[in-house]
């Protein structure tokens, strides 16, 4: 079962993505709704009383409530940072996080059963913070989609998805999408996703007049649709755990436009990405770069990032990866060789 927060974003269509997985959200109080304090979300997990907890994220009010799990069941947990422990991530509010990690969250991180890194990039990351837990490395999975059949549109759409907080560089993109001026001809940019509604206010005040379009956030079939519509893909980010909406445009055969910070390396060395710098001036010429090639030879750099998520991305191999660590974190299986106790 999954037990978390509500947000803004989290409504019956959300939840219904989760089927047949029973969800159960909590509300964060107003007053303590930065830190994610939930009235009843701890008592709810000890009434549960769950084998093994997997921690999704850290810094805020849920990792108390596994910390507390923990010391009074003995039980496993584990806990994946999502990119939460890198060095941008946390130059970002250092002073807060700071003092949530002497408070409580190195307990919580040092007393783990096992830690999970997306990549190995977050594995050294990890390391780096003098964490000596056992980790296991295992990416994001995705599901292949079948792809629709789609003709060329008018103007053509470079799409970025995903969460919209200043991390993803999308501040940068809007930049280097005006710099391009008469280069982006026949072509437009979709942002679609959530987040603080001032930074959106601001991004959106960024983009006026320009031919820039906000989607808001899109779940199930819409989020299909804008895939299956878009003709490229991009992610800006600044730091990042392993995104999952790079797997996605991949799946659904998009040419991607990534940083390095994505942690997909293996996106560039397949020739299904095409790498950007977060600065406006060298973002925009990576996007002209992109703009100006052939269809065939966009669609062919897509395929090629299909391929790749169908050899090392898809549910099954993951799943399987992380069920076999749970077996052995239960004392039921050998310990797998994703994990790592160097």
């Amino acid at each position: 079962m999954a037990v978390g927060l509500e947000d803004p974003a989290f409504n019956a269509t959300v939840k219904m993505t989760w089927e047949p997985i029973p969800v159960t959200g909590f509300k964060p109080s107003i007053f303590l709704r930065p830190f994610g304090f939930a009235l009843g979300l701890s008592a709810h997990v000890a009434n549960v009383d769950p084998d093994i907890v997997h921690l999704h994220g850290v810094w805020m009010y849920p990792s108390i409530v596994a910390s507390k799990w923990r010391a009074r069941s003995h039980g496993p947990l584990v806990i994946t940072p999502h990119g939460m422990l890198d060095p941008w991530a946390l130059k970002n509010s250092a002073l807060k996080k700071r003092f949530a990690y002497w408070l409580y969250e190195s307990g919580n991180l040092h007393s783990a059963s096992c830690l999970h890194a997306l990549c190995q990039q977050e594995y050294e990351d990890i390391r780096g913070l003098g964490l000596k837990n056992p980790v296991a490395i295992i990416p994001n999975g995705i599901t292949l989609p079948e792809l629709p059949s789609k003709g060329e549109t008018s103007p053509r759409t470079l799409l970025f998805l995903g969460r919209l907080h200043p991390k993803k560089g999308i501040g940068q993109l809007i930049e280097a999408w005006k710099l391009l001026g008469a280069a982006a001809q026949g072509w437009q940019l979709k942002v679609a996703g959530w987040g603080d509604q001032a930074y959106m206010k601001r991004i959106a005040h960024q983009a006026h007049g320009m031919n820039i379009s906000f989607a808001g956030p899109l779940y199930g079939a819409e989020k299909a649709k804008a895939f299956a519509q878009a003709s490229a893909f991009i992610l800006p980010s600044l730091s990042e755990g392993l995104p999952m909406a790079v797997l996605e445009a991949w799946s659904y055969g998009l040419p991607v436009i990534m940083t390095r910070a994505c942690n997909l390396e293996l996106g560039f060395d397949a020739q299904a990405a095409i790498e950007c710098e977060a600065q406006p001036e060298a973002l925009a010429q990576a996007l002209k770069k992109a703009l100006i090639m052939p269809a065939p030879e966009l669609n062919e750099m897509g395929q090629k990032g299909r391929a790749l998520v169908a050899e090392r991305f898809r549910w099954p191999t993951i799943a399987g990866q992380m069920n076999a660590v749970y077996q052995w974190l239960l004392n039921a299986g050998p310990k797998p060789e994703c994990v790592h106790e160097d």
